[in-house]
């Protein structure tokens, strides 16, 4: 039947996606188990944005909001109490309590290089800095299993030399707290209604109604225009109840469709989903980064059982509505000539015009 034939292409499509690994030269971390508190990381793999900063280090300082922006260079330690003159006071048994409490603040500072128009020095507690994680050095593909911290990654993760594109942007929250901070950001959804609502919302922001599998040429259209922008990092949140192989196929496609298009991979894809979450954090080592690869992969991206015939309508539907939004004229006056032919012959040949639409149908479920 058509619907039986469609469920097996859909698995076709899925089946790709599980042979081997996307991005295999990135750095596969659950940044985020299932099991955390919303907006903390695991704390196996915490201690990249948290532990040990030194000179040299790029850090996100935190200006209690996710909409502004600031990354700077560590340059030192915060002033100590050594550099104030005492007098008179130098041996005073106050003095000397005041001094072990400014040592002790201080030992909590950290001397910053604020990059812009005028370069600046600032100092800033310990608890108000994230490192930026250095992916063009070390490519990384980070899940985690909350909305919290994916945003958290967003604010932090992303500077003014990259372009972003995000898979999933929904209502666009995400998408406004990434424009903040890149040079470009695109957000991309399937469905038309939260595209519209979108724009409404953030009007600075830019968003596209696009079903990436259904229109690839638009689809690679867009990452070359993104990648002739900036570095490319890649956020995807394409839905909280999708399962793993819907998952893996979408950063399948990622990767296929840039090595089609001869462009740089992302060198960092933030992914939230909370069941590829789940199903990694039960592979990692100690660092939070996944020992088997490949092993996990074929396991997450097994296809997912066939849905039923309700689900499929629906999905099918929503690939065919994105696909026609998109459609030139040509396309339209085609339609309209076809749609003409029915109101015309007889019965007898009205029901074969239907028995030939029905099996074109089938084989065209598109």
């Amino acid at each position: 039947s058509p619907c039986l034939s469609s469920m097996a292409k859909l698995a076709s499509l899925e089946a790709d996606s599980g042979t081997s690994p996307p991005f295999l030269g990135h750095l596969w971390q659950c940044a985020q188990g299932p099991g955390e508190r919303k907006g903390e990381f695991s704390s196996c793999w915490a201690g990249n944005l948290f532990d040990g900063l030194r000179p040299g280090d790029t850090v996100a300082v935190d200006l209690g909001s996710n909409t502004k922006h600031c990354h700077a260079l560590v340059t030192g330690l915060g002033p100590s109490s050594r550099q104030h003159s005492w007098g008179l006071f130098a041996a005073d048994e106050l003095a000397a309590g005041l001094r072990r409490r400014k040592d002790a603040a201080a030992a909590s500072l950290l001397r910053l290089e604020v990059p812009g128009r005028e370069v600046k020095e600032i100092c800033a507690p310990l608890g108000r800095l994230v490192r930026v994680l250095q992916c063009c050095e070390t490519p990384r593909v980070l899940i985690v299993s909350d909305t919290v911290s994916f945003r958290r990654l967003a604010k932090t993760q992303v500077g003014r030399q990259d372009a972003v594109l995000e898979l999933g942007s929904s209502l666009g929250e995400c998408t406004q707290v990434l424009a903040a901070h890149a040079a470009a950001v695109v957000g991309v959804d399937v469905g038309g209604e939260l595209v519209e609502e979108s724009r409404r919302r953030f009007p600075h922001c830019r968003f596209e109604w696009l079903d990436c599998f259904e229109e690839p040429g638009r689809f690679s259209d867009l990452c070359k225009e993104l990648v002739s922008k900036g570095t490319l990092k890649v956020f995807v949140d394409i839905g909280g109840d999708r399962s793993t192989a819907d998952v893996c196929k979408m950063l399948a496609t990622v990767e296929s469709t840039l090595q089609a298009a001869a462009l740089a991979q992302p060198v960092l894809v933030a992914v939230k989903s909370r069941n590829l979450a789940t199903s990694a954090a039960t592979t990692c080592d100690d660092s939070g980064t996944i020992s088997d690869l490949a092993r996990w992969w074929t396991q997450a991206a097994a296809p997912a059982p066939a849905p039923s015939s309700t689900q499929l309508k629906k999905k099918l539907a929503r690939a065919r509505k994105a696909r026609w939004e998109s459609a030139d004229n040509a396309a339209w006056e085609a339609f309209e000539c076809y749609r003409a032919k029915w109101d015309l012959p007889p019965e007898e040949e009205r029901r074969r015009m239907k028995a030939d639409a029905k099996s074109l149908k089938g084989q065209h479920l598109e």
